[in-house]
Formats: structure tokens, sequence, C-alpha cells
């Protein structure tokens, strides 16, 4: 039987609340951008004050490479994770071709625009309903959150620091006991931010503990 219910972005709000605690950022904005979309939230004292869902991700930018360089969408997604490993200097066999690389940044960036408009206008809305203080940065998260030059125009277009999650200790962290478990290479921490905030539930500080696990549903 289920013991409980949750949603991805509430696993983000819960890790990122850490986060907001152990740094003291202040009013803290986190850009998700997972394969099937991205979310957009505001956390304010570790709670959800803003949330936004946008459909534009790691699927659009697959889709947008396949359509330029005539790939089929997995092998597209291959390519685009080789890019994305080499940004990020994780290990690599050959280094990425700079032909590539430009052919791949043209074909994604009429989505990466559409992205940081849709993170922009969040910004805006949220400054002007909500009349609270602005983020003092926007933390970058999610697996093709690591998308090279996604951060730089972000920043660009938002006039707020644009870091990503990997800076975080808390985050970093994750990496070696994945590992570990999995007896393999998981890949970026960010992959991973959603499924740790979402093993947090009901361990959090300040949270009620939950209820023991009645004999017959702990066998």
């Amino acid at each position: 039987r289920p013991l409980a219910v949750d949603t991805h972005f509430g696993g983000l709000a819960r890790l990122f609340g850490r986060l907001e605690a152990h740094d003291d950022p202040g009013v803290l904005a986190i850009v998700e951008v997972g394969w099937s979309g991205a979310t957009m939230i505001v956390l304010q004292g570790g709670h959800i004050a803003f949330c936004k869902p946008i459909e534009i991700g790691g699927r659009t930018f697959d889709e947008a490479v396949a359509a330029h360089l005539c790939l089929e969408p997995e092998d597209a997604r291959e390519l685009r994770e080789a890019r994305i490993s080499s940004a990020t200097m994780q290990e690599m066999v050959t280094p990425f071709d700079e032909d590539t690389d430009r052919a791949i940044d043209e074909a994604v960036r009429p989505a990466m625009g559409a992205l940081v408009r849709e993170v922009v206008m969040c910004l805006r809305y949220y400054g002007v309903t909500f009349r609270g203080r602005m983020p003092t940065q926007v933390v970058l998260t999610g697996g093709d959150g690591l998308e090279p030059r996604l951060a730089r125009t972000l920043q660009e277009a938002c006039r707020v620091p644009v870091v990503h999650d990997l800076g975080s200790s808390i985050i970093s962290d994750l990496s070696p006991g994945i590992e570990q478990r999995l007896h393999r290479d998981p890949g970026p921490a960010s992959c991973w931010t959603v499924a740790a905030g979402l093993s947090l539930r009901g361990i959090d500080r300040g949270r009620r503990a939950p209820r023991a696990i009645p004999a017959r549903l702990a066998a």
C-alpha cells in the first residue's frame, strides 16, 4: 500500500530548502531542466512561494539537434550527453569536436531562448504578484540543466547570478553514495536531485516524524 504521494517539485523544494538553510541565500529560484520538461520554483524560507511547469526540456533539445543534423532522436541524445560530459569536465575518450559543438549550439539556441524567456517571465510575475524579495540567485539543476551556455544565457537575460547546483556540497556529495549503490558511474549528480529530495520525505529537520509502519505492512 502506498505510504505517501509526492511531487517532483516537492522533492526539489525539500532538497534545496536544506541548501537555503546551509548557505542562507535568502529567496532562492530553482530551474530544474529534465528530459520531459522544466520546472521553475521560488523558495522562501524553504517553502514554495511560486511554482510553474515549463514544457521545454531535454527532449526539446534532442528533437532540435536531430532535425538540424538529420539524426535519430536517440543518436541526438547520445551526442548531447557526450557534449555535456565534456563541458562538465568528466572523463572522455576523445575531446568533443568543435564543429559538432557549434552545430549543436545552433540547433538548441531557439529552444534555449524560449526556455530562458519563460524563466524571465516567471521571475517578473513573481515580483509583481507577490511583491516580495526577489531571488538573490538562480540555481540550475536537472541533467539537461547542464546544457552548455544555458547558465550564461539565463544570467544575461534575468540579471541575477545563475549557478549550477554542482557548486553545492549537498549536491556534489550525492555522486559517491549513488555510485557505491549502483556499482557504476551514475552520471552528473544534477540528474539525481529530484530523487534525492523525494527520499528525504519524513526525515527533514523540523518536520513531524512519520508514524511507525505497522508490523503487517513492514513484513
